[in-house]
């Protein structure tokens, strides 16, 4: 023979085209698992633009959205008011003839210090009823924490210094109105320097008459549009209809013309409110439709869900509402599209509607004659939408298990990668060990063929 003889099939085995085939299909499903989790966090941003939209809806389909108050008010300090949603409408003219007053009763005796000076070893001291004992000697700070530390005395007892060296106890009374004065018994006994208060009229009682108190305990006496009011305190919530006014100081016979108006800024606010939220949710629509344009796989452009949400959007808010009402159509009041078929809000227009039939401007947005109104019913089918087990909860449900099914692929893709790689590595040893045998063999017998040739 003239050329040795050579085994070589194994070697010609391509151990990778299997393992090659079950990685490209794993990097298939990888890229359509980023596409899956793109959208998903696509659906998270349109759920929160449909919140901020719906809302925006809430606030304009209740009544609350209606009737705010203003208030012109030339005097703030002589009163205030203010409105409730309901309070009545109109020009008021507030007298104040006099402003609710505590009693305030202070010693007639002037004391040097209030610390070290005992002004009753014993006795008593009877407040309002409330009788305040004294049981050893007493400075005048003593009694004076004696008294505040008495339940239910109905005053607070202060020590002031009208000068250097001198210092009274002042009583002053926790509640106002001619019915919350008090009278003082003074039955403290000993003390070098006594306690005492005036008793104008010498009966043993102090705080019986004006002159004993250096404040007397007096009604409020208010007149609003001539008609007469009396109030133990400052605060009156029948004088104005739905108001709450509060006196401050009094000035007798001059008037503080107060007007209550209707707050329409309030309701324009919560429009323009709207008019940005659904701005903001049509600019995402679009710019996810432009996405998808582009070959974006994981925008929700092509999404059946968000052409129909914005779809019923128009659809709700450019129809007929039939609800008792001067108004049937948001144009009316100033809400409609342009012709790019952009929402806009005309301030004039809703001014001059809210001038000519206010009332009927919350019928056309809340309801009227039993029907919803606009706002109502876009709430209403928005909510569609956001409920549990509605259109958008249930669009992401599905997809969220379609995500999940492309992630158990990947993980049945890897384990089958896995074992095939065992076993291809297995297979490749064995036909390694073959190979080397057999080109041992085809060695040894070259040798021997060699041998036969010397012959």
């Amino acid at each position: 023979m003239s050329s040795p003889i050579s085994f070589g099939g194994f070697a010609q085995i391509n151990f990778r085209a299997p393992l090659n085939a079950v990685t490209r299909q794993e990097q298939l499903l990888g890229r359509s698992k980023s596409f899956l989790t793109a959208k998903s966090a696509e659906y998270a941003t349109l759920a929160t633009k449909i919140a901020d939209l719906q809302a925006a809806v809430s606030k304009l389909a209740t009544r609350e959205a209606f009737g705010g108050r203003t208030v012109a008010n030339p005097n703030k300090g002589a009163l205030t008011v203010i409105p409730g949603a309901t309070a009545t409408l109109g020009t008021f003219d507030v007298v104040v003839n006099e402003i609710a007053r505590g009693q305030v009763t202070a010693s007639n005796s002037s004391h040097s210090d209030k610390d070290t000076t005992t002004v009753a070893t014993g006795g008593t001291l009877t407040i309002g009823g409330t009788v305040v004992t004294i049981g050893s000697g007493v400075t005048l700070q003593g009694l004076s924490d004696a008294i505040n530390a008495t339940p239910g005395i109905g005053v607070t007892a202060t020590i002031v210094s009208p000068a250097a060296g001198s210092h009274q106890l002042v009583l002053t009374g926790t509640d106002t109105g001619a019915t919350n004065g008090f009278l003082v018994t003074n039955s403290l006994t000993d003390g070098s320097a006594p306690v005492t208060f005036i008793d104008s009229d010498i009966d043993g009682t102090s705080g019986d008459t004006a002159s004993d108190n250096a404040v007397q305990a007096t009604d409020a006496q208010v007149a609003v549009n001539n008609i007469s009011f009396v109030s133990a305190t400052n605060t009156l919530t029948s004088a104005i209809p739905g108001a709450t006014l509060t006196l401050l100081s009094s000035d007798s016979g001059v008037p503080v013309t107060v007007t209550i108006g209707e707050d329409t800024a309030s309701t324009k606010a919560l429009v323009e409110d709207f008019v940005t939220a659904f701005a903001a949710l049509e600019q995402y629509a679009d710019e996810q439709v432009a996405s998808a344009g582009a070959g974006n796989k994981g925008s929700l452009g092509r999404d059946p869900l968000v052409r129909s949400l914005i779809s019923d959007i128009r659809g709700v808010l450019t129809s007929s509402y039939s609800v008792g009402g001067a108004y049937r159509f948001l144009t009316e009041v100033g809400i409609g599209f342009d012709g790019g078929g952009e929402l806009t809000f005309t301030k004039a227009t809703f001014d001059t509607a809210q001038t000519a039939a206010p009332a009927d401007i919350q019928k056309l947005f809340v309801s009227g004659d039993g029907r919803d109104g606009a706002f109502t019913a876009l709430h209403d089918r928005l909510e569609s939408y956001t409920q549990a087990g509605g259109l958008l909860p249930e669009a992401q449900r599905r997809h969220d298990d379609q995500v999940e099914r492309v992630s158990d692929r990947i993980t049945t893709l890897e384990d089958r990668l896995a074992i095939r790689r065992t076993v291809l590595k297995r297979e490749f040893i064995a036909a390694d060990l073959a190979t080397t045998t057999l080109n041992q063999s085809a060695q040894s017998l070259s040798a021997l063929t060699g041998q036969y040739q010397l012959f």
